[in-house]
């Protein structure tokens, strides 16, 4: 399976927290290439578990090439949530409709699955990273050695 670019959420570490303004409420992302990226908080990334960078033309309108979307790990989902999956191809975000995955672009549609294909709902989308959301500050995972 392909990798995908991932920032996991850091629930509490105090170490970094004394780099933080003590009055700016503030969620941490822990990012594969060893870097820290610091948000503040809203409503979305509060209950997010990971920030997932999409890639792809597939759900357009909605979600764009680079977008990163906050993610909450579950498989539990309702008709009409976006989702990510892992598939024998790899991972997508997709539209669940009817038990069913579609892209939101009608011009790339998503094939048929069978059970051969492996797919497992992996999480939900909670929404889209906006360009006023970007982080606060970034910083090296020095912060998280004790």
């Amino acid at each position: 399976m392909p990798a995908i670019d991932t920032w996991t959420r850091i629930i509490s570490y105090p170490s970094c927290s004394l780099l933080l303004p003590r009055l700016v409420p503030a969620v941490l992302f822990y990012r594969h290439t060893a870097r820290v990226y610091v948000y503040k908080e809203n409503g979305y990334n509060e209950s997010a578990d990971a920030l997932i960078r999409v890639s792809g033309a597939s759900m357009e309108p909605q979600y764009h090439n680079g977008d990163l979307v906050y993610v909450k790990y579950t498989q539990s989902v309702e008709d009409g949530d976006i989702v990510i999956c892992s598939t024998a191809d790899g991972a997508v975000i997709k539209q669940m409709l009817n038990h069913k995955l579609y892209s939101l672009n009608k011009a790339l549609p998503y094939g048929e699955k069978s059970e051969d294909d492996h797919v497992t709902i992996v999480g939900k989308v909670l929404g889209k990273v906006s360009p006023l959301e970007l982080p606060l500050l970034m910083m090296t995972s020095l912060c998280l050695k004790k």
